[in-house]
């Protein structure tokens, strides 16, 4: 890993101010008192957990300068890792030991004590989760959001200005295109979210007012930590000082614009329509019409009726009575983004400003994931012990540190253990109470539509691009705008001064405007309007209601998610049941609404009831949302594939085919049923095995290679061997011996090649490079498809099985009717699968010899910007990089659950230091810029005094 140097003036401190600075502030600390008897509520034994690639803590100016020294991090960062990565090797059999730590509540012994008010806060020795015991409900919140700011505070103030679009007052100018785009697809202010937090009470009654309360005392423990860290350097963020900023106050409407972001990123999907339009326009300019429309639909799979489906019955999503056409019909290749800068922004002289660190964060931002989690339940009757079971997490990605948070909460009325993101929420977002366990995947309905607003000029006259006026139910009215000024902080390392820029929002009735293209020549608008639009914090109560012990049975766990109003794939598993739900709320189309295409924004068009004072539109009954209780088939399966036959792939949506990674679940899960009943560790193998197999090699290649038929070249012949081997073994992309290289590297290389160049063969000349750029997007993820890219889930792995399958005669009832491999025919076919073989082995043995035999596919990468190997990196989200781990597709917080029954035995009072800890601080935030506080200033000293003893060694 490489390590990064601060600028010259300040790499010369000596080592010994490091040691004084320390010692002063230990001498300093004040003293803590004794922590008081923590009581819980004991619960079940059967709960497993993982959370890769552990806890993860804040970055202190001596962990910083200790990484610049020596490259090491915090062991806390990894301390899960092994547990986390055992599965790549070798999957569990009879016992979970090694696999996963035991998450059933408890009092940890050993490890570290803290009072934080009338709450203690416990932290494991080995794994450093912090377990809350509040002597009152207030005291537990205000613990959670200490606690919580103490392990990611930096973070936190990533995620909230993500959401803002003020990423560039943190990590400086290069995040403004960022910031911009932010606000092009989410546009609240504080106010408005403010509002609506403070509408909970109004919205979902008692519980609302619960949660408001809760929440509050959650803000009050973040504010307290932040407050802390403004006397006493040791705890503030050493990324602060490093920037030139300090942390402001964390308020309501930060954790409300924290939830946005989630809930926009996991939860809302369909308002792909202005790319197909684009698509489609393409597509019959090149072809025409008919086969222009065909074509489009081949590679759209709309409703495959051969894609794998959760649901073991029918649900219709919603089809729109038919009228006069809502389709705004965009011109090809007319859409243009946004730019919300007005003033400001412009690139000034000089040197490099930020740490490389703060730098890509601001350019590449988070990278949230938002297509990777998976479940696997059981029911009752078909486990080994009649007991129900579950393997199931969610993926949102590798971060360092975690992006996640892991903490057990016990205060009167809520007992709860589980993940959330930081800032987030102080209730577990997935985890367990002490009788059940859920989980999520995002579920990709449609809940979320592209409007083209009409432009128009008051005056009468032609629009243009830039007119600030758009027709809506007969008249012509303004956008409304909102302007952000953000001042980017000045790094101590940094030789710019300080940029001013405003960024203006637009937006009409419908949404945030993020776009602009034409319709037969005139200006539109491109509208992003979601169904969560001021209704997403209501769903905060669904997790209240777990976490209060209020569900019993799985009936009343559909019903508390109901309350929630993001679509999300909700998975339950007690000792008894499993259930699902596909949560959210949908609204009903007008008439005459076409689904696939931006909707003209007119106002004829406009979801039934809409009301643009209130965003309140007609909503779908609860008997609208796919759910299932018990299955009859014994078991539910999801890895965000398609919920269920009738429930159509939501606009932006192109992977509903016959070939879906979340066959690589349910193929061995029923093969092993129709055999015997299941255990929980062959539920976890079952997951643990298909986080390294590849689903285009297990259930494309082997109609490839009937396709491809006998091959004579030497080399060829003997790569086609290997990819039967490969094939034979399970299509692992892993390494099981800790050479360093994959089991099978000669037959994934020669995949990996094969499928690219072929894909390309196939759609190339069939619908145009143009097209092509669009639907694979800036990483190829279309047509490449590899687990570096997207986890197995963007490539056209259906498309690509159908039109091979059709020419081998299969009577498929999703066969293609304008795509074809070839010419459609088995010869035809044959000839394209061979040529580009030929040509992927002659660039293979070019570059790395004739020898298949000594080929080589790494498991981790060279420290490249994009990974040419299947290598999880975690993305830096602060400071202290972790290293890259072998790959694995697998949720990043995972649980195994089969409930045993009450515990016999709990712990008592924890063993370790305690440290007192006062309640909420009255000290007022400071802003993002100017000044820092003496903590800042003497944490920069701390970690450039370390850098500057690391340059003389090395000089």
């Amino acid at each position: 890993m490489s390590r990064r140097l601060l600028p010259l003036p300040f790499r010369f401190l000596p080592v010994a101010a490091v040691l004084t600075a320390l010692g002063l502030l230990w001498v300093t600390a004040s003293p803590g008192a004794a922590a008081g008897q923590p009581s819980f509520q004991p619960g079940s034994r059967g709960f497993h957990s993982v959370l890769a690639y552990g806890q993860g803590e804040s970055t202190s100016a001596l962990a910083l300068a200790q990484n610049q020294a020596d490259g090491s991090i915090p062991p806390s960062f990894t301390s899960q890792a092994k547990l986390y990565d055992a599965v790549i090797t070798k999957q569990p059999t009879a016992s979970l030991d090694g696999y996963y730590k035991d998450s059933s509540f408890s009092v940890p012994q050993g490890g570290t004590t803290e009072q934080v008010g009338a709450a203690t806060v416990v932290r494991d020795a080995t794994y450093q989760v912090p377990h809350i015991y509040g002597q009152t409900r207030d005291a537990g919140m205000f613990a959670v959001g200490w606690a919580t700011a103490q392990d990611r505070l930096f973070l936190m103030d990533v995620l909230r200005r993500t959401s803002q679009g003020s990423t560039a007052e943190l990590l400086g100018p290069a995040a403004i295109p960022a910031d911009s785009a932010a606000l092009g697809q989410f546009d609240r202010s504080p106010a408005e979210l403010t509002a609506e937090v403070m509408r909970l009470p109004q919205d979902e009654g008692a519980t609302g007012a619960r949660a408001l309360r809760d929440l509050q005392q959650y803000v009050a423990g973040i504010n307290a930590w932040i407050g802390a860290t403004r006397t006493d350097p040791t705890k503030l963020p050493a990324e602060y000082p490093a920037l030139g900023a300090v942390p402001r106050d964390w308020t309501l409407a930060d954790t409300a614009s924290v939830g946005y972001l989630l809930i926009a990123q996991f939860t809302v999907f369909g308002d792909g329509e202005d790319n197909q339009a684009d698509v489609l326009a393409r597509l019959k300019a090149k072809l025409g019409d008919v086969k222009g429309q065909h074509t489009y639909d081949d590679l759209r799979r709309l409703e495959d009726p051969a894609a794998p489906v959760t649901a073991d019955r029918s649900f219709t999503s919603d089809r729109p009575a038919s009228g006069p056409s809502s389709a705004a019909r965009l011109d090809a290749a007319s859409i243009t983004a946004r730019n919300a800068v007005v003033s400001g922004g412009a690139a000034l002289p000089g040197g490099r400003a930020f740490p490389a660190w703060a730098t890509a964060l601001a350019t590449q931002g988070l990278g949230l994931e938002h297509h990777a989690s998976s479940a696997l339940l059981v029911t009752a009757d078909k486990s080994a012990t009649g007991r129900a079971l579950a393997a199931m997490g969610p993926q949102v990605g590798y971060y360092s540190p975690a992006i996640l948070v892991e903490y057990e909460l016990h205060a009167p009325g809520v007992h709860a253990s589980g993940m959330s993101f930081p800032g987030a929420s102080p209730f577990p977002l997935i985890g367990h109470t002490g009788d059940f366990a859920w989980s999520g995947t995002t579920a990709n309905g449609d809940n979320a539509d592209t409007f083209a607003e009409v432009l128009c000029d008051p005056s009468g006259a032609a629009p243009t691009a830039s007119s600030d006026h758009y027709r809506y139910r007969g008249n012509c009215i303004p956008f409304t705008h909102r302007d952000q000024v953000l001042l980017t902080p000045v790094a101590p390392t940094a030789p710019q001064p300080p940029q001013r820029v405003t960024l203006r929002t637009m937006r009409s009735v419908h949404g945030s405007i993020h776009g602009f293209a034409t319709v037969g020549g005139g200006p539109v608008a491109l509208a992003r309007s979601t169904a969560v639009n001021g209704h997403g914090i209501r769903g905060l109560t669904a997790f209240q209601r777990l976490a209060e012990g209020g569900v019993k049975t799985p009936e009343q766990f559909v019903a508390a998610m109901r309350h929630y109003t993001g679509n999300e794939n909700w998975f339950y598993v007690s000792q008894d049941h499993i259930a699902w739900l596909a949560s959210g709320w949908f609204p009903q189309h007008a008439a005459g609404t076409d689904l696939e295409l931006p909707i003209l924004g007119t106002g004829e068009w406009d979801w039934k009831g809409f009301d643009p004072e209130t965003q309140g539109f007609t909503r779908h009954a609860d008997s609208f949302n796919p759910t299932a209780i018990d299955p009859a088939q014994g078991y539910l399966v999801s890895w965000n594939n398609k919920g269920a036959h009738g429930w159509r792939a939501a606009p932006g949506i192109w992977s509903y085919g016959r070939v879906h990674r979340s066959q690589l679940l349910e193929v061995p899960l029923t093969a092993l049923l129709a055999r015997q009943q299941v255990t929980l560790p062959q539920l976890a193998g079952i997951v643990g095995d298909a986080a390294t197999q590849d689903p285009r090699a297990t259930f494309v290649l082997p109609d490839l290679l009937a396709a491809l038929g006998t091959v004579t070249d030497p080399v060829q012949a003997r790569l086609v061997t290997a990819l039967r081997a490969w094939l034979a073994s399970g299509a692992h992309r892993r390494d099981t011996t800790d050479k360093g290289y994959d089991d099978h590297s000669a037959a994934v290389l020669i995949f990996d090649t094969f499928w690219r160049g072929l894909v390309h063969d196939l759609y190339d000349p069939a619908l145009g490079l143009d097209v092509v750029a669009l639907l694979q997007g800036p990483i190829d993820l279309v047509l490449d498809g590899r687990a570096v890219e997207g986890g197995f889930y963007d490539g056209w792995y259906g498309q690509v099985s159908a039109v091979v399958r059709q020419a081998l005669g299969a009577a498929d009832p999703d066969a293609p009717t304008a795509t074809s491999c070839g010419d459609g025919t088995l010869r035809g076919c044959r000839t394209v699968l061979r040529t580009s073989f030929a040509s992927s082995v002659k660039t293979l043995t070019t570059s790395l010899g004739a020898d298949p035999g000594s080929w080589r596919q790494p498991v981790l990468c060279p420290a490249d910007p994009t990974p040419t190997c299947d290598e999880n990196r975690p993305i830096t989200a602060g400071a202290l990089a972790t290293p890259s781990r072998p790959f694995q597709n697998r949720g990043t917080f995972h649980q195994a659950v089969e409930l045993l029954g009450p515990a016999t035995t709990h712990g008592a009072t924890p063993l370790g230091g305690v440290q007192a800890v006062p309640g909420p601080s009255a000290q007022t935030g400071l802003a993002a810029t100017g000044a820092a506080p003496l903590a800042g200033v003497l944490a920069l000293l701390l970690l450039t005094a370390a850098a500057g003893a690391r340059q003389l060694r090395s000089d």
